[in-house]
């Protein structure tokens, strides 16, 4: 049996409409529908090799649910990132925490058209506006997909004239007021800012509604909103200007031109959608995030839930190189707290809600920016070590109870909740997560009742997916 170490390693091998074999109990009616997943694919070329998780080419999957069986696809993203560096078999752009052997004078062109050493790989997560269905990362290039067959259609241009050096792979759906959330960091001759911008259903425009200066500009990978709110978790991992405009002469990657200065604190920065003026910053003790799972207002506070870490380590233990180590398994899991943030008091506390860590948080889609009680992620079987994400977890809010799905040898990813349609009560539904199989290794679709957090079945394929990161589920056209 092979460990987790298979899972970050490349997947060349690309299919098209595979039917998978499914064993278990009969799947629900209504469950059809496509589940994307998005992710690294490709680590090496020629004889370089990417630094870091974050950095591989991307790869997308298809999972197809419809009334004839479960079929899956997996195919490169055709980026200008991938078609350059593959046709070269070498790194061709900048990635998180790669950099291409650039000779001096492609140096000097890099440094004075920063733009051009970054390409389009985005490896992160989807965005689905009315008639578009793109990739994205933290880069601000989107690539254009087909809904149907994942093929890639190429770079997917806004309509607007916003120029952002980084923005969040985590946009937010308000289907309230039929609008896309966004933010990026803009820098301009002013200084840097951060840019909190709307996506009208329908359109392909980034319209501003607040734009905040800031000294000290934060890597913030996602974001979270309520009914009347915008939050930005603003940790100390922090651009160094110097940095970031000498990135190209230097031969430094996007991280390394962050800095973390653990003095700095953290802040939560409350944006009123209504108005674009902030509302509020909470200063509370130093944190580091990548993900949001909820929050939503109760009187005149935020309640926010997300898992945190003390410092930046996390995004070090990904680093390959300490992956394939003898220890790359001992991977931190966030702490799950949930944070009260009092609009008229004007002060933050805090309590951990659980003491089982998980990371990838998700819920109920019906439930986001409302009172709620479920979250699921995953997260490492304490029985386990040095065995990286190895199990699920369903946590009760409330309580702090929580249940595990694990089985000996599979490394489950991001579960995606999808709701009974129609229906009112939080767990009805079911979970979703691509699992990494080291005894065959290939990987499977585990499906469980979001309830009793039990399997109802699974779907197997002969191929193995990497680790990914962030997906989506889409209903048919039509369903």
């Amino acid at each position: 049996m092979k460990d987790f170490r298979i899972g970050f390693q490349s997947q060349k091998v690309e299919w098209d409409n595979f039917s998978m074999e499914y064993t278990g109990k009969k799947l629900p009616d209504w469950l059809r529908g496509n589940l994307y997943r998005n992710g690294p694919g490709l680590y090496e070329l020629g004889v370089e090799k990417m630094n870091h998780f974050f950095d591989g080419l991307a790869k997308v999957h298809s999972i197809q649910f419809t009334k004839d069986g479960i079929f899956s696809s997996g195919k490169f993203l055709k980026s200008k990132d991938y078609d350059k560096s593959t046709k070269e078999n070498k790194i061709t752009y900048s990635e998180f925490a790669t950099v291409p052997d650039r000779n001096i004078f492609e140096k000097i062109f890099v440094s004075l058209l920063p733009n051009t050493q970054f390409g389009d790989n985005a490896s992160i997560n989807f965005m689905k506006l009315k008639d578009h269905f793109v990739a994205i990362a933290d880069v601000p290039v989107p690539v254009s997909i087909q809904m149907t067959n994942i093929d890639t259609e190429g770079e997917f241009k806004y309509d607007d004239k916003l120029n952002l050096v980084i923005n969040s792979p985590h946009p937010q759906e308000d289907r309230s007021n039929k609008v896309v959330w966004n933010f990026g960091i803009e820098i301009d001759l002013l200084g840097t800012h951060y840019v909190i911008f709307k996506i009208p259903d329908g359109t392909r425009t980034r319209i501003p509604i607040a734009k905040i200066h800031t000294e000290h500009a934060a890597y913030m990978h996602s974001f979270i909103t309520t009914e009347n709110y915008i939050i930005l978790t603003e940790h100390p991992l922090v651009l160094d200007l110097l940095k970031m405009v000498t990135m190209g002469i230097t031969g430094s990657s996007l991280i390394e031109a962050f800095d973390w200065k653990q003095t700095l604190g953290t802040k939560f920065i409350v944006v009123d959608k209504r108005t674009g003026k902030t509302v509020e910053k909470f200063s509370t003790d130093t944190f580091f995030t990548f993900h949001h799972m909820n929050a939503y207002e109760l009187e005149d506070s935020i309640i926010l839930d997300l898992p945190v870490y003390n410092d930046m380590e996390i995004i070090n233990q990904f680093y390959l190189n300490r992956i394939h180590s003898e220890n790359g398994g001992n991977i931190l899991t966030g702490e799950l707290r949930r944070y009260k943030l009092d609009l008229k008091a004007n002060s933050s506390n805090y309590k951990v809600v659980s003491d089982c860590g998980l990371e990838m948080p998700i819920i109920n889609p019906n439930f986001y920016m409302k009172k709620y009680q479920y979250g699921y992620g995953v997260t490492n079987n304490k029985n386990k070590t040095n065995d990286f994400n190895n199990q699920l977890v369903k946590v009760n809010m409330d309580t702090g109870e929580y249940k595990f799905w694990f089985e000996d040898g599979s490394y489950p990813t991001e579960p995606i909740f999808v709701a009974k349609p129609n229906s009112d009560l939080e767990e009805e539904g079911v979970l979703l997560s691509v699992v990494l199989d080291g005894r065959s290794e290939s990987s499977y679709l585990l499906i469980l009742d979001a309830e009793s957090f039990e399997e109802m079945g699974r779907a197997k394929l002969p191929y193995l997916i990497p680790f990914g990161f962030h997906g989506i589920f889409l209903k048919h056209i039509g369903d």
